[in-house]
């Protein structure tokens, strides 16, 4: 039941995303990438992304 629950919650943060604009047809061509092999492969993308961009703001702000 707790899993299900968990489920709701999640397709329902994905859909506000997608309405407010912080999620495009990208995020799913990388969701469908996950597979059996990778399950967490969407989230490893998304986490790397966000640990890239701090750091590339940081150096621009230092290059200024």
């Amino acid at each position: 039941m707790e899993y299900a629950n968990l489920r709701r919650q999640a397709a329902s943060l994905k859909r506000s995303l997608f309405d407010q604009g912080y999620l495009d047809e990208q995020f799913c061509q990388v969701e469908d990438l996950q597979d059996e092999a990778s399950p967490n492969f969407a989230e490893e993308v998304v986490s790397l992304f966000f640990k890239d961009s701090a750091r590339l703001v940081t150096n621009i702000e230092q290059a200024m």
